[in-house]
C-alpha cells in the first residue's frame, strides 16, 4: 500500500462521528396520471433531461394498451400517449408484456414481449417513441425461438448496447433442465451473442433481477425450484463475467419458506443486496426479506420482518451517502388482496439493521411503489400506481427531504468540528454528486485519489459557509475502478470515502 495511500485511510479513521438523526419522512406532494381504466406501472426510466418516463399496461380492456407518460420532477405531465396492443392475425389468444424502455437519439423504444398461446412462434417487438410523445410504427426485433418459449424481463444498457436475460415459461415447470438465458445486443438490438446456462435435472431456474457491471459483467437474482416433492423455493445469485461464463452461481434459501427476489444492487462496497419477499409455509402470509453479500457470493448478513398486515413484498432499493439502504415495497392482508394494499418505505442500516419504516396508503384502495429514485436534495422518489377497483393510474410522489441524509441547523447537536462526506451514486457512471457537510466555515478541499494515492482530480477548493454543499464529480478522463474521495474542512478535519467508476 503507498504511504500516501495509507495517509487517506488513516484520516478516514481520525473522524469525528457526527449522531444520525432518525428522522421518518413524510409525502411533501403526490399525483396521479394515465387514463379512466386500470393501468399498472411496469417500467420506470429517468431521462437525459432529468425527468421519468413512466410505462403502464391495461388489464381490464381487450385488447389491452400501452400507456406511456413523461413526468418532470416537480410532478408535471409533460406528456402521455397510449398504444392499443398489435397482434399477426396467426396469433391466437395473445398476451403482451413490457421488456424495457431506454431512450436513443430521436426518442425513446418500448421493448415487449408478444405471446402467441397457438401454434407458432413468440416474438420480440418495439415502438418507437418520439421525443414529444408520438408512437411509431411496430417492428418486429426477432422471433423467440428458444428452447421453453422464455420471458425476458430484465433489460440492462451496456458498453456496447443492450443485454436481455430470461429463464422459461413452459409450463408444467419445474421442467426438464430448462436454462437461463443471456442475449446480448448491440445499439440496433440486433442479437451479437447468445448464452444459456443451467442448473441440474429437473431445476427450474428464473431471471428476476439484474445489473450489468462495466468491465466485470452481469449478476441476476432468480428463484430456484427443483422437482422434490416437498414446494421449496430458493433464492438464486449468480454472476456471469464479461465473456459469457458462469462465474459462480450461490442458492440461500430455508426449507419452510419461498424466497422470491424482486430487484438487485450493486453495493458501493463490491457487494450486492437482494431485496423481495419471504413465504412462511402454511402461514398463508410473507415477510419483507433482504441479502447482503460481498462480490463472490458469500452471505454478509441476511433479515426478515414483517410489514404492518400479513403479506408483505420489497420491490425496489438505493443506497445512500452514507453506505445505507433505502427501499420502498407493499404491505397488503393478503397476496391476492391488491386493493387494500399500502406502500412502505423502509431505511437500514449499513448491517441491516431497520432505522424506520414508513407507510402510506388509504382503505379501500390500491397503492404500489414499485421503483425508488433518489433526489439531489436528499429526498426520493416514489414511483408506482394508484386508484380502486374501477381506475388504477400511475402515481409519483416526492417525500421530504429527510431520506437519503438528515441534517439539522441545531448546532449544539454536531461537534464543535465536524465533517460529513457522502456520494451519490455509488457505484457510478458517468457522474456522481459529493455531498458534504461542516459544521463551520472555511476552507473545504474535496479531491479524488486512485489505488495508488495519486491525485485524478479536484472536485472542489474554495472557503463556504457552514452546511451542506455539493460538488459534481464526472467520470471523463479517467478509467473504471476504485477512487477515493476526500474532504479536508476547516481545522483539517478531514473524511474519506471509496467510490467506484463503471463503465
Amino acid at each position: 500500500m503507498s504511504t500516501s495511500l495509507r495517509m487517506l485511510l488513516v484520516a478516514a479513521g481520525m473522524l469525528v462521528i457526527v449522531p444520525y438523526l432518525f428522522a421518518q419522512p413524510t409525502l411533501e406532494w403526490s399525483n396521479i396520471y394515465g387514463t379512466d381504466s386500470v393501468e399498472l406501472v411496469f417500467e420506470v426510466e429517468t431521462t437525459s433531461d432529468g425527468a421519468f418516463l413512466l410505462v403502464a399496461q391495461s388489464f381490464a380492456e381487450d385488447p389491452g394498451y400501452f400507456w406511456v407518460g413523461k413526468v418532470a420532477r416537480d410532478g408535471e405531465l409533460l406528456w402521455d400517449v397510449v398504444q392499443t396492443y398489435e397482434f399477426p392475425p396467426a396469433f391466437e389468444d395473445p398476451e403482451a408484456q413490457v421488456i424495457g424502455v431506454f431512450e436513443v437519439d430521436d426518442g425513446y423504444r418500448l421493448l415487449f414481449h408478444r405471446w402467441n398461446n397457438g401454434e407458432g412462434m413468440d416474438d420480440i417487438a418495439m415502438y418507437p417513441i418520439s421525443m414529444d410523445g408520438e408512437y411509431g410504427e411496430l417492428e418486429v426485433v426477432f422471433e423467440n425461438s428458444w428452447d421453453g418459449s422464455p420471458y425476458f424481463p430484465v433489460f440492462l444498457e451496456t458498453d456496447d448496447g443492450y443485454a436481455m436475460a430470461g429463464g422459461p415459461t413452459e409450463w408444467p415447470y419445474p421442467g426438464p433442465d430448462l436454462p437461463v438465458y443471456l442475449l446480448e445486443l448491440d445499439s440496433d438490438l440486433n442479437v451479437t451473442s447468445e448464452e444459456s446456462y443451467t442448473f441440474g435435472a429437473e431445476t427450474w431456474v428464473s431471471v428476476d433481477a439484474g445489473v450489468y457491471l462495466s468491465g466485470t459483467g452481469y449478476a441476476f437474482a432468480g428463484s430456484r425450484e427443483t422437482v422434490n416433492g416437498d414446494d421449496a423455493r430458493d433464492l438464486q445469485l449468480m454472476m456471469i463475467d464479461d465473456n459469457g461464463t458462469l462465474a459462480w452461481s450461490e442458492t440461500f434459501g430455508d426449507p419452510s419458506h419461498r424466497e422470491n427476489p424482486s430487484s438487485l444492487l450493486a453495493t458501493s462496497d463490491g457487494g450486492f443486496l437482494v431485496t423481495g419477499e419471504q413465504e412462511l409455509e402454511g402461514a398463508e402470509s410473507a415477510n419483507f426479506h433482504v441479502l447482503k453479500t460481498d462480490g463472490s457470493g458469500t452471505v454478509e448478513w441476511e433479515t426478515s420482518f414483517s410489514g404492518d398486515m400479513s403479506w408483505s413484498i420489497f420491490s425496489d432499493a438505493i443506497e445512500d451517502y452514507a453506505g445505507e439502504y433505502i427501499l420502498t415495497g407493499i404491505t397488503t392482508p393478503d397476496e391476492g388482496d391488491l386493493l387494500n394494499a399500502d406502500i412502505v418505505l423502509t431505511k437500514l442500516d449499513a448491517d441491516g439493521n431497520e432505522r424506520w419504516t414508513v407507510t402510506f396508503g388509504e382503505a379501500d384502495q390500491l397503492d404500489i411503489a414499485s421503483a425508488v429514485v433518489p433526489h439531489f436534495d436528499d429526498s426520493v422518489y416514489l414511483i408506482g400506481a394508484q386508484g380502486t377497483m374501477e381506475n388504477v393510474d400511475g402515481w409519483v410522489a416526492k417525500t421530504t427531504n429527510d431520506v437519503l441524509f438528515v441534517e439539522t441547523d441545531n448546532r449544539d447537536m454536531l461537534p464543535e468540528t465536524s465533517i460529513l462526506l457522502g456520494a451519490y451514486p455509488n457505484p457510478f457512471n458517468d457522474q456522481a454528486t459529493i455531498r458534504v457537510q461542516t459544521s463551520e466555515a472555511g476552507l473545504l478541499d474535496v479531491r479524488v485519489f486512485d489505488l495508488l494515492g495519486r491525485e485524478v482530480l479536484t472536485a472542489g477548493r474554495e472557503v463556504l459557509p457552514a452546511g451542506v454543499h455539493r460538488f459534481s464529480l464526472r467520470g471523463e478522463g479517467i478509467g473504471s475502478g476504485v477512487y477515493f474521495v476526500r474532504a479536508i474542512g476547516p481545522n483539517g478535519v478531514s473524511q474519506v470515502r471509496k467510490v467506484t467508476l463503471l463503465r
